[in-house]
C-alpha cells in the first residue's frame, strides 16, 4: 500500500494510501488525518462519477453515502473522497437472512426502509436517484446508504426498487406484506412524490404498537379530516369485503369488545371493530390493576397486533394506500425518537391507549 500526497495549499499536503480491497467502483484508501475512506477517481466535470458526488454533496442525508472532497491529483484526475463503508446490497443479500419463517427479517426490513428514505429524501430536494440498482446501494454497519445518483431520470425510483426487491425474491418466496407494499410503490395512479412521501410510516416498517396507533389515527381520519376523509371513507366503500367475522372466535381476548361493534364483513367496519379493540381490549385490566389487584388476562401490543393481522392480513397496507391515493397522509413513524419503529421492547407492554396517547398530527399530500 504505497502512500500518494496531495497538494491542499502552500503550508499542507495530504497523504493517503490506497488499499488493494475495492467494492463496486470504489477503492477502500486510508487519508492522514481523516482514516479509512472509500475513493473514486474521476477525469473531469461531466464524469459521471463526479455528478453523483455532486447530488450526495447537495442533498446531504444519512440515506446517501456521505461526501468528504474531492481533490485534484496527480494525472489530471480529481479523487473524490466518501465516507467509509462496509460491503454492497447486492453481497449482504448473499452473506445474510433476509427472510425467516415466511416474514422479513428486522435486519432487511431496515435496509428497505433506508433505501426508500434516501428515495424520498432526493425527492423532497428535486432530486432523484434515476438508476437504481442492487449496486448502487452499499451498506454500512446495519444501514442501507444510495449511491450512484443520476442527473437525468432514466428510471422512475419506484420501478428501480421492484425490480431490486423482485430479483432479490427469485430465490425466495415473497412476503405477503412486501408484495403489497410494492403493489402501492407501483401505483400510477398516485404520483411518485406521495407514494415515497413519509415512507417511514408504511404498516410495512412499523412494530407492534405503531400499528395499532396507525389503525386509530386510520379511524379518526374518517371523521375529522373533512373532504379527504370522506375520500377515504367512499375508497374504503369500494374494497373488497373479508371473511374476517369467521375468524373471531380463535381469540377469546375479543370477546369482551364484541358488544361495542356492529360487525359486517366491509373494510370501514373492521377499522371501526379494530378501533374499539385497541381502546377498549384491556379496560378492566388496567383498572383491577390501578386497584391493586391482580392483572388478570391481559393482552400486549405485540399480540393484538398479530391477532388483527390474523383478522384481516394486509389491512393495513391496503389502508395506507386508500389514504394516499385519498390525499390523506399519516405520521407514525418517529425519525428521531425512534418511536413505533419495527421493533421495540415497547411492544411487550400491555396495551394502554391513555397511558401513551401518540401525536394526533395527520397531514395532507401534495
Amino acid at each position: 500500500m504505497m502512500a500518494s500526497k496531495v497538494p491542499m495549499g502552500d503550508s499542507f499536503t495530504m497523504k493517503y494510501r490506497l488499499k488493494k480491497k475495492k467494492v463496486v467502483d470504489f477503492q477502500m484508501a486510508n487519508i492522514d488525518e481523516i482514516g479509512p475512506v472509500a475513493v473514486r477517481f474521476a477525469t473531469g466535470k461531466e464524469d459521471h462519477s463526479i455528478v453523483s458526488y455532486d447530488i450526495a454533496s447537495e442533498v446531504g442525508s444519512s440515506y446517501i453515502l456521505s461526501t468528504i472532497m474531492k481533490p485534484a491529483v496527480e494525472g489530471g484526475k480529481i479523487m473524490l473522497v466518501y465516507e467509509n463503508f462496509g460491503t454492497t446490497l447486492s453481497k449482504w443479500i448473499k452473506r445474510n437472512e433476509f427472510v425467516r419463517d415466511g416474514n422479513l427479517t428486522i435486519e432487511f426490513l431496515q435496509i428497505m426502509r433506508d433505501i426508500l428514505r434516501g428515495l424520498e429524501h432526493l425527492m423532497d430536494k428535486q432530486k432523484y436517484h434515476g438508476q437504481l440498482s442492487i449496486d448502487s446501494i452499499v451498506i454500512k454497519g446495519d444501514r442501507a446508504k444510495l449511491v450512484n445518483m443520476q442527473a437525468t431520470c432514466g428510471l422512475s425510483d419506484c420501478e428501480g426498487f421492484t425490480l431490486i426487491m423482485e430479483d432479490i425474491f427469485k430465490v425466495a418466496q415473497m412476503p405477503y406484506n412486501l408484495r403489497l407494499l410494492l403493489q402501492f410503490l407501483g401505483d400510477h395512479d398516485i404520483s411518485e412524490k406521495t407514494r415515497l412521501s413519509n415512507i417511514g410510516s408504511h404498516p410495512i416498517f412499523l412494530g407492534a404498537q405503531g400499528k395499532l396507533w396507525y389503525l386509530l389515527k386510520a379511524s379518526t381520519i374518517l371523521d375529522y379530516e373533512g373532504m379527504a376523509g370522506a375520500t377515504a371513507f367512499n375508497s374504503l366503500s369500494l374494497i373488497g369485503t373479508k371473511d374476517w367475522i369467521v375468524r373471531l372466535p380463535k381469540y377469546s381476548c375479543l370477546n369482551k369488545v364484541k358488544e361495542k361493534s356492529h360487525r359486517d364483513a366491509f373494510p370501514i367496519t373492521f377499522l371501526r371493530f379494530s378501533r374499539n379493540v385497541v381502546v377498549h381490549i384491556n379496560e378492566g385490566a388496567i383498572r383491577r390493576i390501578n386497584l391493586g389487584e391482580s392483572n388478570g388476562n391481559v393482552v400486549t401490543y405485540k399480540k393484538l397486533a398479530y391477532i388483527l393481522e390474523d383478522l384481516w392480513p394486509g389491512f393495513l397496507s391496503i389502508i395506507h394506500e386508500v389514504y394516499h391515493a385519498s390525499g390523506v397522509k399519516m405520521f407514525v413513524f418517529d425519525d428521531d425518537e425512534k418511536k413505533f419503529c419495527v421493533e421495540s421492547k415497547e411492544d411487550d407492554r400491555i396495551v394502554n391507549v391513555d397511558a401513551t396517547k401518540p401525536d394526533d398530527t395527520v397531514g395532507h399530500t401534495s
